[in-house]
């Protein structure tokens, strides 16, 4: 896999978490984005933060539905 190299702005939502910035190189590997060197800055960071935001809603709908009854509980591996 080759390493992407990009900086997002502190402005951007979580721009210093490590565990959100791998997730987000990971996620653009899987969409088989080979550079970042021709994106405009301002480009990179509404993806992040685009990114950033589905992750967290996705993550808060999946508990509201876990709460609602709709999902079953996750069980974490042991």
């Amino acid at each position: 896999m080759p390493k992407l190299t990009f900086n997002v702005s502190p402005e951007c939502f979580s721009a210093n978490d490590e565990v959100i910035l791998k997730a987000f190189k990971q996620h653009l590997h899987n969409y088989k984005v080979k550079s970042m060197g021709q994106a405009p800055q301002e480009l990179i960071d509404c993806a992040f933060d685009l990114f950033h935001i589905t992750r967290t809603q996705a993550r808060s709908i999946r508990q509201l539905e876990v709460k609602l009854g709709i999902r079953p509980e996750e069980r974490k591996p042991a």
